[in-house]
């Protein structure tokens, strides 16, 4: 839905005169590198055109009125500060109006919770705040990680994470297109990360000095490997290991705007994990399928299946070949989102 339509919808659902709209976005955060979803491990994210928007507007009063163009349903909630802002400021409610333009079989919900919050400071004229504290109200007992890259999130730029620190790096797309290839079926979600995390935790036993896998280095892991659970655990944190390494690698590159460089690293990446990670058959045939056509200039895992970074002019050829050989090789059915 289109900015004015969502304005039409708004003084629709919120009485009052035709005051002044702000709004605010949340792209989908996208994994171009890295594991956002592992706790101490460096990822490199990106949001895409799609996302939520929300139209705002201040009331004065202590509570929200929340609304989404997909439903009747309205929540009112008490605002509070929560830390976010310094000792003595005070927040006040105000109405809000969310749009979710992302496809249904990803997550949203973190894109919708910091929409939200950046709906809330910027009725409050608190476009500096603690981004932190924030992401930390959002996440509930989630990885805090893309939480605090949405909050810190702009157009143009990716962001690199470690831990509670995040760095925008500008990636100019001229002449590119990022395609999404998903499975329509969701997927339940990555047991793996839980169980690398958990075996971190007992490695740190043996290196009492390191707080985060963004820390651990290779020698390190190697003299370690006789403590870890499986050789399947160990690949798979040397896959980590060498994708921090990446993220380190092409920072600099990346600040001055060499986005060649990023593409190589994620094919790299992409040959890494179907070696060492060891996907399921289906992600590892549709990985090396896209990396296969002709057009793609580079493709990495990521959600359910592979994000693309494609030439513009060839994202209609893309698209039609990748459905058509993904959909005899999978059997399930295979959606697009193409993104700026």
């Amino acid at each position: 839905m289109d900015i004015a339509l969502m304005k039409q919808d708004f003084y629709k659902r919120f009485s009052g005169g035709e005051g002044y709209l702000r709004a605010e976005k949340c792209g989908l955060l996208c994994t171009l590198l890295g594991f956002p979803r592992i706790k101490g491990a460096l990822s490199l994210t990106y949001p895409l055109s799609v996302g939520v928007t929300g139209l705002c507007r201040p009331t004065g009063s202590d509570s929200l009125n929340l609304e989404s163009t997909g439903s009747d349903v309205s929540l009112t909630r008490r605002v509070k500060n929560g830390g976010i802002l310094p000792e003595g400021a005070h927040l006040t409610g105000g109405q809000i109006l969310l749009n979710n333009d992302i496809p249904e079989y990803f997550n949203s919900s973190a894109e919708t919770s910091c929409c939200t919050v950046k709906c809330v400071m910027s009725m409050n004229n608190f476009p500096e705040y603690d981004k932190t504290a924030a992401a930390a109200s959002c996440c509930g007992r989630d990885n805090i990680k893309p939480y605090l890259a949405l909050l810190n999130a702009r157009p143009g730029y990716c962001i690199r994470s470690e831990r509670l620190k995040t760095e925008l790096l500008p990636l100019p797309l001229s002449g590119f297109r990022l395609v999404s290839i998903q499975p329509a079926k969701r997927s339940a979600g990555e047991k793996d990360f839980a169980e690398i995390e958990h075996e971190f935790e007992r490695l740190r036993s043996f290196y009492p000095h390191l707080t985060s896998l963004s820390e651990l280095t290779q020698q390190e892991l190697d003299a370690a490997r006789h403590r870890l659970k499986s050789k399947t655990v160990y690949r798979r944190m040397c896959m980590i290991l060498r994708d921090n390494e990446r993220i380190r690698a092409v920072s600099e590159p990346l600040r001055r705007c060499r986005t060649s460089e990023l593409f190589n690293m994620m094919n790299q990446s992409s040959k890494d994990l179907l070696r060492l990670w060891e996907p399921d058959t289906k992600r590892a045939v549709m990985l090396r399928s896209v990396l296969e056509l002709e057009g793609v200039r580079a493709a990495r895992l990521w959600s359910s299946g592979v994000i693309a970074a494609v030439y513009e002019e060839r994202t209609d050829y893309i698209i039609s070949a990748a459905e058509a050989a993904l959909g005899r090789t999978s059997g399930d059915e295979i959606k697009f989102c193409v993104s700026s």
